[in-house]
This record gives structure tokens, sequence and C-alpha cells, in this order.
């Protein structure tokens, strides 16, 4: 998924948690059941994600819901979390979520390097696909610009940051016995 090309917006301003949606035109099929994403250069830490499927094939196709155009609306889920070591235990399962039943299904995810890979039983195919991620905070370049503000974090978080860093720097040059930044991280914990 590049993250130039894809529709993105932050969830609020000044915020860590991203959305992101990838259409299906952003998905890479590399066969009948398994789709493939990018994961964004921002990406930490993943907090959800979900998927919207059409079916493909009959009896699915004729159960399906559809608009005024005779078009198959997308049924959005969850995904189903998978590794490499658990996969095969997903496959042999045929009461699995993954497998298509009564137009209902969710596809097995599996995360890897700067990938994920959506699987299905081949009933159906990934329409689109959203991912709410933890992303990395951008860079604070001091050199060329030292008095722009800093406006990644909400000033709350910005301040006791500030503070924190101003009673380790005061415990470092004044007395290293004063034990403020111990005192202050068993506060916060």
């Amino acid at each position: 998924m590049n993250q130039e090309n894809n529709a993105r917006f932050t969830l609020s301003p000044n915020s860590f948690i991203n959305l992101e949606s990838a259409p299906r035109d952003k998905i890479s099929a590399a066969a009948n059941n398994v789709f493939f994403l990018r994961i964004p250069n921002k990406y930490v830490f993943l907090l959800g994600d979900s998927a919207a499927i059409v079916p493909t094939k009959e009896p699915h196709t004729i159960c399906a819901k559809r608009d005024e155009n005779g078009e198959i609306i997308p049924i959005v889920d969850d995904v189903i979390e998978t590794t490499i070591e658990t996969i095969d235990s997903q496959f042999r399962n045929s009461l699995s979520e993954h497998n298509m039943k009564y137009s209902k299904a969710r596809p097995l995810r599996v995360m890897y390097d700067n990938a994920i890979v959506l699987i299905t039983d081949g009933n159906y195919k990934v329409h689109s696909y959203q991912l709410i991620y933890l992303r990395k905070p951008n860079d604070i370049d001091i050199h060329n610009n030292p008095y722009e503000e800093y406006t990644d974090m909400p000033e709350h978080t910005h301040l006791e940051i500030v503070k924190l860093a101003v009673q380790i720097y005061l415990e470092n040059q004044k007395d290293n016995r004063y034990n403020t930044y111990q005192n202050e991280v068993t506060q916060m914990e």
C-alpha cells in the first residue's frame, strides 16, 4: 500500500493513530485467494483492521445483498490474525471463519516484512482493506528549523516531556542524588 497514492487521513489532529484505507485497485492479487498490500512507512503497531469482501462463486453470489444497480454490496468484518506457524491449522479446520458460509467469512491475515497478506478460501475476494495503526512520530530537525513549533503531539504531552527533560538535566548538572526521574517514572506507572 503506497502511502502517497492512498486515501489516508488522521483520526484527529496531533494523533499518533492513523487510519489507512486501501481500495480494491491498491490490493494486488497473487492468486485466486491470496491478496497483498504494503505496510505504510510510518507503521509501528497494529491497533485494528478490517476487510470488505465480495463473494465470487455460486451459491454465495445468489445469496449476497445487492444495491439498486445490481452490484454486490461488500461485507465488512474483522480479519483473522494468523502466523506462518498457525496457518496450516486454519486451512485444515473446515469450521474456520475464513471459509465462506451463508455469505459470511473473514479473511486470514499474515504480516511479514513490509507486507500484509490476506488469504481467502477462494469463494470470495477482498474488495477493500482498512488498517488502524500507531505511527512513528515526525522527526525533529533542530539544525534546519530550530524555531519551528513541533505540533506532532498534543500540547499536554509536549509539556510533560519538556518537564521531564528539564528535571533530568537538573539532576545531572546539580546533584545526582536527587532522584526526580525515577520518582516521575514511578508516578506515571
